[in-house]
């Protein structure tokens, strides 16, 4: 299993309010049962977090098809984190492909868009502004 580069890591985790790390091959084939993408999300402010939400861009190639397609993915996330705490969580993708259905999964990058924070205040980054790519430099 890898883990995503992060691009200007030191720089992004300056200026964020988490640190998030997302763990999965570039490439992943959904042969087995359950397919999951690991992470670990670190709350790096003063308020508790109630929820966030990812997302993922990826492209599948299937054998059959002669054509890529192209997957944005969004899931939001009812989780407790503390502040200036930590978890580890996954994300099952199963129910986001058709059954019967084996196709390679690149991942190229991904994002949070929305934090909401116990109190219900929130931090936005609805375009994807602070990015991190999964694809290799």
């Amino acid at each position: 299993m890898q883990s995503c580069t992060l691009l200007k890591e030191a720089e992004k985790n300056d200026i964020l309010p988490y640190k998030l790390k997302l763990y999965t091959n570039t490439e992943t084939s959904f042969n087995s049962e359950e397919t999951k993408i690991e992470y670990s999300f670190y709350n790096n402010s003063q308020k508790n977090v109630k929820s966030l939400t990812i997302v993922f861009f990826c492209n599948q190639e299937e054998e059959n098809d002669t054509e890529d397609k192209e997957y944005n993915f969004e899931f939001t996330i009812n989780v407790f984190v503390e502040a200036n705490n930590y978890i580890e969580d996954f994300i099952c993708l199963n129910e986001a492909f058709n059954e019967g259905s084996e196709p390679s999964i690149l991942f190229e990058y991904f994002y949070v868009s929305c934090i909401v924070y116990e109190d219900d205040s929130e931090w936005n980054d609805p375009f994807g502004r602070y990015m991190f790519s999964c694809l290799q430099p």
